[in-house]
């Protein structure tokens, strides 16, 4: 569901589609973990936030997928600190393209720990690794909405990813 939101399709029809899915079926934990993926790309990270939550009360062995979704809706709610213990937890779990590192960095970076999130990308030899690595390129790839960018990119900027 993440490939068709960042593609730039419509996440705006993915998220009504979810929400149509939870009213059938309010427990389904997947669909509100999906319905977490999508809301931040819609402007809607309190809601993600609160979707997940429920998600992960109401299925304590979730897929570890679901704290990618717990981590970038705490991410964008202001929750640097655990945003960034819980983008440890998924990746030290998950063998995951290096896409969610900007997340963890930009976390890492706005809990006032810059020097960390420099050296997550470092470690990753990020700047080598093929992936996009400046911010306008990283925006292509996470089409935000455009409150939630400005945060996003505040984070990256503070990790010393460049403008580019």
């Amino acid at each position: 569901m993440l490939t068709y939101v960042r593609s730039g399709y419509r996440p705006d029809l993915a998220a009504n589609i979810l929400l149509a899915a939870e009213k059938l079926e309010p427990s389904n934990t997947d669909v509100l973990a999906d319905l977490a993926e999508i809301l931040p790309f819609i402007g809607r990270p309190e809601e993600a936030l609160r979707k997940i939550k429920k998600a992960i009360e109401l299925n304590p062995k979730h897929p570890n997928w679901y704290l990618r979704s717990y981590a970038i809706a705490l991410f964008l709610t202001g929750e640097y600190e655990q945003s960034a213990h819980t983008f440890e937890s998924f990746l030290q779990t998950s063998r995951i393209s290096k896409e969610y590192y900007v997340w963890y960095a930009a976390a890492f970076s706005l809990s006032g720990m810059p020097d960390k999130a420099k050296q997550v990308l470092d470690d990753l030899n990020f700047y080598k690794s093929g992936y996009p690595s400046t911010l306008s390129a990283i925006g292509r790839r996470w089409p935000l909405d455009v409150k939630e960018q400005e945060v996003f990119f505040r984070g990256l900027r503070h990790s010393g990813i460049p403008e580019g």
